[in-house]
């Protein structure tokens, strides 16, 4: 009888055993997605950024325009922009100039010899005429220069004496037109991923604050410090084959919570401790949790197409966010 009772009680441990360990087995397992099974295929719109002062000034006009549109229409679409544009994106959002623009706004009495020679050559004033120039000169060029950054250059009267007060009020309108791609921006479901092409570089100085603080790379790597501290998913490039390697077998821990690796050898993702990595552009196919099918493509894109475009999934769609 005391047999009988041992046996069943041995019978009964071994399947409360099993149970506890099938149920910590599905934890471990669930897929982290917010969608739900299935092929998902993401459009990464890449948007490049130009050189010159008015060209960048009409691609935050054309990026004010976009968002605003972006947000009454709730289209869905994932930028992936260059770092640059990133840096003067926060200053943008804050309804600030972009560093270069911040010339245009100093005193025309305050001008060094250099800054005067950078508001001629905008202009294409000539060389011989520098000399002849007044401080009422340098200050009429910089209301031209803001008009245009404006996008309201007709308005410019070349034989207007302007005064300082005017030109603030240019620039304040300026900053109030760039102030509402914040808002956009924070209410559409449009998404920002940075394309960072030189990780191993530092290429910011610390006064350029434009990271969190509270996200960094929690092993020893050789990538720039500044990557794990952005606020928004990462995209790399050129990632030496070491580190791609020591990142697929999780022997390199990233804090970033989104990473993408472009590669030429995985495609698809792995998902640790809260964090995702997706690899874009190799042919070995990796998808952990096989009923989701996630893959990523790249086109470079201007902002009438995105707008044009029908994307049925954004990143948040996905992972949230």
């Amino acid at each position: 009888m005391i047999r009988k009772f041992y046996l069943v009680l041995f019978c009964f441990l071994i399947l409360c055993g099993c149970s506890k360990i099938v149920l910590k087995k599905r934890v471990v397992e669930s897929a982290p997605f917010k969608g739900e099974k299935g092929t998902y295929e993401v459009i990464l719109s890449r948007v490049n950024y130009p050189e010159g002062i008015f060209e960048r000034a009409k691609f935050w006009n054309e990026f004010y325009a976009f968002s605003a549109k972006m947000l009454i229409a709730q289209k869905k679409s994932v930028l992936l922009i260059p770092e640059d544009i990133v840096r003067d994106l926060e200053i943008v959002k804050k309804g600030e100039l972009t560093e270069k623009e911040g010339l245009f706004y100093r005193t025309a009495s305050s001008l060094n010899d250099d800054e005067k020679e950078n508001i001629r050559n905008i202009l294409d004033v000539t060389e011989k005429n520098k000399e002849i120039l007044t401080t009422q000169d340098y200050l009429n060029m910089q209301v031209k220069i803001m008009l245009k950054i404006l996008g309201n250059e007709s308005e410019f009267l070349p034989e207007k004496i302007y005064t300082e007060l005017e030109k603030e009020n240019i620039v304040n309108k300026v900053r109030e037109k760039r102030k509402m791609i914040k808002e956009s921006l924070e209410n559409s479901k449009v998404s920002i991923i940075v394309e960072v092409s030189e990780p191993y570089k530092d290429i910011y100085t610390k006064k350029q604050s434009i990271y969190k603080r509270d996200i960094q790379f929690y092993t020893k790597s050789s990538f720039s410090e500044r990557i794990s501290k952005y606020e928004y998913p990462v995209y790399l490039k050129n990632v030496n084959e070491e580190d791609l390697e020591k990142i697929f077998e999780g022997e390199m821990s990233l804090k970033n919570k989104v990473t993408f690796i472009d590669n030429l050898k995985y495609n698809g993702y792995k998902y640790k401790e809260g964090k995702y990595i997706f690899f874009i552009g190799g042919s070995k196919i990796y998808d952990q949790f096989e009923e989701y099918k996630i893959r990523f493509t790249v086109k470079e894109l201007k902002f009438e197409d995105i707008l044009s475009s029908e994307e049925k999934e954004g990143l948040n769609d996905i992972i949230g966010g």
